[in-house]
């Protein structure tokens, strides 16, 4: 299965859910091809700082990732794609009718943009994340 997580730049909440989702899959041997984009990434940042220490503290290495722009091909190629708003699902579905089936929010409550907050805040949204992740069907046992 092959998994693409979406949120607006590629530097933060995807990023971080990609890396968690990768962990997961590895420790229950699903075997998952795992991506992430941005919605308006600008192609070739690092992720954000305070992603990659609060990843770290959790064994988990965000140093080498760059932001990537969504395509259609990542639509195309993706099995599922989970969006961190319900906007951005409603955005997606919009612009993609015939892959709407696939495209989800990965929590019933948005998963909001640390983006310029502190490490505590890219803290609750790495565990977040992680909640939201180990909750989905195609991580379960």
């Amino acid at each position: 299965m092959t998994i693409c997580f979406v949120c607006t730049g590629n530097t933060c909440r995807s990023p971080m859910a990609q890396a968690i989702a990768e962990q997961l899959s590895d420790a229950r041997n699903l075997n998952h091809t795992i991506f992430s984009r941005g919605l308006a990434a600008a192609a070739g940042l690092p992720a954000s700082p305070h992603a990659v220490t609060a990843a770290q503290s959790h064994q988990l290495d965000l140093s080498a990732h760059t932001a990537t722009q969504l395509t259609v091909h990542d639509i195309a190629q993706a099995d599922r794609i989970y969006t961190m708003s319900r906007s951005a699902q409603q955005l997606l579905q919009q612009l993609y009718p015939t892959h709407a089936d696939r495209i989800a929010a990965l929590s019933d409550s948005d998963i909001a943009d640390p983006f310029g907050g502190d490490l505590a805040v890219y803290q609750l949204t790495f565990d977040q994340l992680q909640r939201a992740i180990a909750a989905l069907p195609e991580f379960s046992l």
